[in-house]
């Protein structure tokens, strides 16, 4: 698939007001979509924390104490202190301070991601809820990323259920490293068998101890290979 996406401005709870633009290449006409393998992790390859704001939140400086705090405690949880024997890349970080033409409201969020050699990208995203300190959401979306990326999973917990629908409609069987099905995943598999009539495999994989963070599954699917009218 080929998907750009083009964000217009963005929106804040409760009033909204965000747009994004989307572009997605069609297949042709009696193709379908590919099924795809999605097992070997490799090493990682970047990490990036990017941190926005807008309206007053913008001019008190809440993106940069969110980037930099996420970038500080992702050091913390991955750095030489607590694993000794690996190294990761260095950290890059962004905080920008959104206009008003790019911002609709005030608000702000943080956005951390890793990628890899082999081509996996890892996230985890928030955004400021009113109340939550900045550096607490930074926190926890490190600590999110943190977790991601020593599990040993080619996705997030995040991106797990959504790619059960392409798993479902694909040609041929599909497979995906993971850590443990999250409720959303299961979820997905549950109804998309049902409509679709595809077939879901779990089976456990190397990984840390059963039940813990670092377990991991094998997801494979035999798609059902639906066909564009």
């Amino acid at each position: 698939m080929n998907l750009q996406i083009k964000l217009i401005r963005r929106g804040f709870f409760p009033k909204g007001g965000g747009e994004i633009e989307a572009q997605v290449q069609c297949l042709g006409s009696g193709e379908s979509l590919p099924a795809f393998d999605h097992t070997e992790r490799g090493q990682l390859s970047s990490i990036h924390v990017k941190a926005y704001a807008a309206g007053r939140l913008a001019a008190q400086g809440v993106a940069e104490v969110m980037a930099t705090t996420a970038t500080k405690e992702l050091y913390r949880l991955l750095g030489p202190a607590a694993n000794p024997q690996g190294s990761i890349p260095p950290i890059t970080q962004d905080s920008i301070r959104e206009s008003k033409e790019m911002a609709f409201g005030e608000g702000g969020g943080c956005i951390v991601t890793a990628a890899t050699s082999s081509g996996c990208l890892l996230g985890a995203a928030r955004p400021l809820e009113r109340g939550t300190p900045p550096e607490a959401t930074a926190v926890i979306v490190a600590g999110e990323l943190a977790a991601a990326i020593e599990s040993g999973a080619c996705v997030d917990a995040q991106m797990q259920d959504q790619l059960i629908v392409f798993m479902a409609l694909a040609r041929g069987t599909s497979r995906l490293r993971c850590s443990p099905l999250t409720l959303h995943t299961q979820t997905a598999m549950a109804v998309a068998q049902q409509l679709t009539g595809c077939k879901f495999r779990v089976t456990t994989h190397h990984g840390g101890p059963a039940g813990s963070l670092t377990e991991q599954w094998m997801l494979e699917c035999d798609g059902i290979g639906h066909l564009r009218q």
